[in-house]
Parts: C-alpha cells; structure tokens; sequence
C-alpha cells in the first residue's frame, strides 16, 4: 500500500510459483521478495530469475528476518560465486523490523544505480485516450456481442494502423501460382521504404557477389530469390507497423517478433518436409498467427495488463483468458483483420485456428489441415524452445494423426531444428532482431544431482514438454510405462497417463515397498477440471497432478528447481562474433 501511495505500479504474487510466471511475464523494474524462516526455498525462484533471459537485469531485493538474514547471504554468495559473470545483477537484502522511508530508499537507489526508473510516458492526445478507454470497457462487458467488440476495436485501430497495401499485393503475388520474379519486383518499386529494404539485404555480405552493388530491383529479387524476398517484404512491413505504444505488460515487440519469425520457419518447413506445394503460405500464416495481439496492446492501456494478470495468476492460456474476459481472443480479432484486408483464406483460416487443433483436423482441403497443422505445431515449437515470447509458456501435446499428417510420427528432429536456426540466424541478423545462444540435444553427463525420465504410454512419441526440458539442460529419457524400480540416476519421473486410466492404477506402484524415504519426484500431466487444477493449491510433495491445460514451462521449471534444491542452468555455445 505504501508503494502504490507513492505511485509506483505493482504487481502481486502469493507465492513463489505464481511470482516466477508474473516476474517472467510483466519483466518489472525490481522485483522484491518477503522471504520468512518458513519459505527460505524461495530464494531458488530469486535464482531462477536472475539466470532468466527475460528478467537477469532486473533488480532483486529481498525483505528477510534477522533469524535467517546471514544465512541467506551466505548461500547468495555462495551461488553468485558459480559464476563470475557480469552481465547478472546481484542481489540485495533488507532486514525486518524496517522503517518504511528506508525500505522506498532502498528501491530508489536500486533503480537509479540500474537505470530502471522509467521515463514519463508520452500521453496520447485527450480525445482519442477518452475513446481508447471507453472501448476498453466494452471490451469485458458480457452484454456486447463478439462481433459488435471486433468491428469497433477495428475501427479504432484504423484510425492510424493501415496494412501497407504492398504487402496486401506481394500476398496476392505469392496466392498465384503463376506469378513471377518480375511481378514481385513491379510490386516492390512501388513502395520506397520496401525498395530500399530490399537493396539493402540484398546488397548484404551474405548476398553480394565480387562487390558488385545492386541498384535494381528486379535484380535485388532474383539475387535473393523469391522466396527470401517475399519473406523479408512481410518481415519489414509487419514489425514497422508494431512499434510499441504504452510497453507496461513486459510484452515486448522485440520477443514477439522473435517468436512469430521462428513460427513462420518452422511452419514453412513443416510443409515443405510434408509435400505441401506452396510453402510460402506456412511462413505467413507463421508470422502473422498472433497478429491479433498488436492492437490489443497497442490501442488500449489496461487490456493487456489485466488478461495478462489473470493469466498468470490462473497458470492458465492466454487465449482462454481473453475467451473467459471478453468473449473473443486474437486469433478471432487475427482473423477478422485478414479477411478485412483480403488475405488468402487458407492464411486467415490457419490464424483463426492455431489454438484449435482439433477443429484443425476435422479441416478440409487435406492441403489447408496441413497449413494449419504446421502453425499449430510450429507455435508449440517455438513456445518448448523458448525462441521469443508469447504471453505465455504452456505447451501441448501434439496429435499423433497431426505428426503423421506432416510426416514426422517421431516428432522434431535435431537436423530439423538446426536447419531451422540457421535460416533463423539469417533473418534475424537482416531484421536487426537478436538471438541467443541454443542448446539442440541435451548434455551426456548428470544434470544437477538426476535425470528425467518422460512417461508417455500410448501417446506418440513426441512431446514438446520434452523439448522444453532439454532446452533447459535436463538429460530426459522418454519411455512406454513407469519403471517399478527407479535406477540410482533417474531422479524425476513425468507421467502423462491414458485419459481413461483409473486414479488408483497410477497411484498402485506407490503402495509398494520402498525406502524410507522417496527421493524421486513424480509429476502426472492429467486431462481434469481446470477449477480443481492441483496447480491451484500447489505444497511441497514427491508426487504432484498438473493440469495440462495449466502445463506452464516456467512452473515446471521452478517445482524442478524447489525439488533439487538448486537451479538448474545450461549450458550455452558461446556465441559467434559478428563477421564484418
């Protein structure tokens, strides 16, 4: 309270699980922990965001009591001594009993020494803020119907958000299966700010040739491909049009273009590898998926921070929180642009329906299931491999007709995903978007103190939970059915049982025999009422039901992290210096 009355913006969070979703998702100015005697593990959440991508630079300070205070720093310094590095801040105490003035000094000599004090924000004029939160309110009233919302948020939105008509023409170019290099160049000299775009890739080092600069289009075109250019066209266009408006939801264009453009790659080669004849298709349906996102952001102060906020708070998917809130989500606004601005169906369809796979298999054509198919899982890729960000970090399971119809029934390989970031790194480097460092097959040695073992019984073999996994430095091994008798190394068990699997079976082999006391923590990824989630009331224990619907990476992460009794960090390829 005293913070609010001093105008500072806050976030709560009740408990650590919930902190570590909240801190990720909304990346604050500091983050601050009350740590008592009984929540001392909470200081693992503390070293989970200090080694996060998204929150390392942010300011740590915890509240403790006198009792635990040396005890505290001690094990702070013992594990800011792991690594030498830098780049992480440390952290910083504050010890109960505390006059409130020195606790509001303390933060405001943290922000200043990390330049986090934010500056004033550029206010929109009165009229158009007065319009922007009348709708606001609409937005989450139940009585207006969907379409009514849509139709109004669009009208607000074109007030100074208009689709560059030469990405609307490139998208007609690629829709003909006829057209050419020479109609794609027409297209682009048209538009200044596009030519110049595509000179200066295509005069690149990767591209140019015995120094010979390129002033000409069509030549720019067909030094690039068409491929390549079309795919940079609709890059350029989209993240111009993106610039961040009111940026108080740690929802970053920086991360949600990084997301939709390894979307896009990904989608692209799923069709390719799976014999759909226009792959291009994949990459845009890819980059624009989450399209609807934008002016929900963009347009309206307290839209994103509130869904983002009952997101987090519920573990739960951001678009069935906008479902739940407002009656549509942004892939229904996504789509209600595409058609408004003459899309191809077979995009607005796959933007409409990357949250749907089962309505994605009952689709027909088989060639518009394939497109949508490969969004779907391109989206749950990305979201495993933590490329980008997207609101939040639940994945799941994949259909096994889905992975057959793309013609991968084993799931994504190692050569798939190498192949992917390396047209990633490509692109990116054009799009001035940074990538870090990724870890493609998991570490041959132990991993902190034990392996995972994945159960998936019948399911298919591939599951993005496993990716995810891997990609955070875990050694997992996936196997049919629970081991009765777990070897010394196996230190978590995750189980996905079959949806009509009685409760008792899965809980019989615990009635066994065992030690005294278990040291393998065992996780059950269970298809239940989302209001009886055992997310909800999470305690500390060796065996623990999720939700899948509720399969939040980052919570995961933390009950590993809380079970171990230390944070678990990979480790990166150095990245490679910039070749002049």
């Amino acid at each position: 309270m005293g913070l609010l009355q001093c105008q500072y913006r806050i976030t709560q969070a009740t408990n650590s699980n919930v902190a570590c979703l909240k801190a990720s998702q909304f990346v604050p100015d500091i983050i601050i922990a009350d740590i008592t005697a009984n929540n001392t593990k909470d200081i693992l959440m503390l070293n989970r965001l200090r080694h996060s991508e998204r929150t390392r630079n942010t300011p740590l300070l915890a509240i403790v009591p006198n009792t635990i205070k040396e005890k505290l720093e001690k094990a702070l310094n013992e594990r800011s001594s792991i690594s030498n590095n830098s780049e992480y801040l440390q952290f910083h105490l504050i010890e109960y009993p505390f006059n409130f003035a020195d606790l509001l000094k303390k933060v405001e000599v943290i922000l200043q020494k990390y330049g986090k004090l934010p500056p004033k924000k550029q206010r929109r004029n009165d009229e158009e803020e007065q319009a922007n939160f009348a709708l606001e309110k609409k937005l989450f009233d139940p009585n207006i119907s969907k379409e009514t919302k849509l139709r109004e948020v669009t009208e607000a939105l074109h007030k100074q958000w208009v689709f560059p008509y030469t990405v609307i023409k490139a998208l007609d170019i690629i829709g003909n299966e006829s057209s050419c290099c020479n109609e794609l160049a027409k297209c682009i000299q048209s538009d200044p700010s596009a030519s110049a775009a595509i000179l200066k890739v295509s005069n690149t080092v990767h591209y140019a040739k015995r120094r010979q600069r390129i002033t000409d289009i069509k030549e720019a075109v067909v030094r690039l491909g068409f491929k390549q250019t079309r795919n940079l066209l609709a890059c350029l266009a989209l993240i111009d049009m993106s610039s961040e408006t009111y940026g108080e939801s740690g929802f970053t264009r920086f991360e949600f273009w990084l997301h939709s453009l390894t979307v896009a790659i990904i989608a692209a080669k799923l069709c390719e590898d799976s014999g759909f004849r226009r792959p291009e298709l994949g990459f845009v349906a890819g980059l624009l998926h989450d399209l609807g996102k934008i002016p929900l952001d963009n347009n309206f102060k307290n839209v994103f921070p509130q869904l983002l906020e009952e997101t987090t708070s519920g573990i739960d998917m951001f678009f069935r929180t906008e479902k739940n809130l407002m009656g549509f989500s942004h892939a229904d606004l996504g789509h209600y642009l595409a058609q408004i601005w003459n899309f191809p169906q077979s995009i607005s369809d796959a933007i409409l329906n990357h949250h749907k796979p089962l309505k994605i298999m009952e689709t027909t054509p088989a060639l518009d299931r394939i497109l949508q198919e490969s969004v779907f899982v391109a989206n749950q890729v990305a979201k495993a491999m933590t490329l980008g960000h997207s609101c939040d970090e639940i994945v799941r399971e994949i259909p096994v007709e889905m992975l057959k119809d793309l013609q991968i029934p084993k799931g994504i390989s190692e050569q798939f995903m190498a192949s992917v970031i390396s047209i990633l790194n490509q692109l990116a480097k054009y799009l001035n978007i940074r990538m870090k460092p990724l870890t493609l097959s998991q570490s041959s040695g132990p991993v902190t103190d034990g392996e995972v073992v994945f159960v998936h019984g019948n399911h298919s073999e591939f599951h993005p939970i496993v990716l995810a996994l891997r990609n955070s430095g875990y050694v997992v091994h996936v196997v049919k059915h629970m081991p009765i008798d777990f070897e010394d190394n196996i230190r978590v068990a995750i189980s996905m049982p079959e949806v009509e699997t009685p409760l008792d079976i899965m809980l019989y082999e615990d009635d066994q025999p065992k030690r005294e006391e278990s040291n393998v923590l065992k996780l059950y990824i269970v298809d239940i009422d989302p209001e009886k989630a055992p997310t909800k009331n999470f305690v500390d224990s060796n065996m623990m039901f999720l939700n899948q619907d509720h399969l939040d990476m980052r919570f995961v992460l933390h009950i590993l992290d809380k079970f171990f009794g230390e944070v678990n960090i990979p480790d990166r390829p150095p990245e490679e210096p910039e070749k002049e």
